[in-house]
């Protein structure tokens, strides 16, 4: 086996509902190796130390290490593992959401990992100014072939997707679940949908019967056909309070994209430069209620427009065969070829 791909995430409870969890098993059919998570707990949070993850399987580690030539470790944002120090193969880390403005702490040690890799120019030009030399700017790929596009025409009700839901109780604030619901108690032509999975479930009905919208809020919580939902929604929106939250490219949004959809998203996250340049929704400049309330009413304004555009760029961008192509360029540099087990 080549590859040892490492996550620091437990995987999903609802299955296939993690983006990351997805990309590793396009990795592993095209390069074969192992997959194992460091994080020490059932259920995912932000409290638990990075010095505690990875020990619980270090019998694994060390058999893998034996068995593979190469660790490829899946980080949320450059935060640096005390296990890596127990790792004898090369480590490629990949940053799976956006970079804070700010240097965080332990660059040192991070400087000293094998390989970066970050999947937008935003983070590319922030690992360049912090003085990185071995990164590479690869964007995501997603599997968008099962995914048709539709045309919904607008009327007098809008219906927006969500599909990032919270893995903790301080993101239904900083993933902007609780504003989305706030906006649907004021806007009465406002129509959500969440696609949950399976963390916390009754925490957010509690805030839907909280403000009085659950004849306008639907909440799907199991492993469903994204398509069903895609064409009953005009668009898909992703809000993020911090960079470092999501993805840098959401696998929810690009599956919008692909669906003909146009969407609403932070300009926090990277992706909203793509969104801008190409005209493809509108993108939410404050984290605040009155500034998505504006760029919800521009979306409603410009809907036909975003709509044309969308349906002419796609998600072609975010093939994954490009994807594997360039991580298969790097995997090269440590003597791993695809196909190798």
């Amino acid at each position: 086996m080549s590859v040892l791909y490492l996550h620091t995430a437990p995987p999903p409870k609802v299955y296939q509902t993690d983006a990351t969890f997805q990309e590793t098993a396009l990795l592993r059919q095209k390069f074969g190796g192992m997959e194992l998570s460091l994080y020490p707990l059932r259920n995912p949070s932000s409290h638990i130390p990075r010095a505690l993850y990875g020990w619980h399987v270090l019998h694994e580690l060390r058999k893998y290490q034996q068995r593979t030539r190469l660790n490829h470790v899946f980080i949320p944002s450059l935060k640096y593992y005390s296990i890596f120090r127990r790792l004898s193969n090369p480590i490629i880390a990949t940053v799976q959401a956006g970079l804070p403005q700010r240097r965080g702490l332990y660059l040192d040690k991070l400087k000293k990992l094998d390989y970066i890799i970050v999947g937008n120019e935003r983070d590319g030009a922030r690992l360049a100014d912090w003085g990185f030399q071995h990164f590479k700017v690869i964007r995501t790929g997603v599997d968008t072939g099962k995914i048709l596009p539709s045309e919904k025409p607008l009327d007098q009700d809008l219906t927006l997707l969500m599909a990032s839901a919270p893995w903790e109780k301080s993101q239904f604030v900083t993933k902007g679940v609780d504003m989305l619901l706030d906006l649907a108690r004021k806007d009465k032509n406002l129509r959500l949908i969440f696609l949950w999975r399976g963390l916390m479930c009754e925490d957010l009905m509690i805030r839907i019967r909280k403000r009085g919208v659950g004849d306008r809020v639907e909440v799907i919580n199991e492993r469903v056909d994204i398509n069903r939902y895609l064409q009953r929604a005009h668009g898909t929106v992703l809000l993020s309070k911090f960079p470092e939250l999501v993805k840098d490219y959401p696998h929810s949004l690009v599956e919008s994209l692909a669906a003909a959809k146009p969407v609403i998203i932070s300009s926090s996250i990277a992706m909203s430069d793509y969104v801008s340049q190409q005209t493809l929704g509108e993108v939410v400049h404050s984290f605040d209620l009155n500034t998505l309330s504006v760029a919800i009413d521009a979306f409603r304004s410009n809907y036909n427009a975003l709509c044309t555009n969308v349906a002419k760029v796609g998600a072609a961008d975010f093939s994954p065969g490009k994807m594997l192509d360039e991580i298969s360029e790097v995997y090269r540099l440590f003597g791993v070829l695809p196909g190798k087990k």
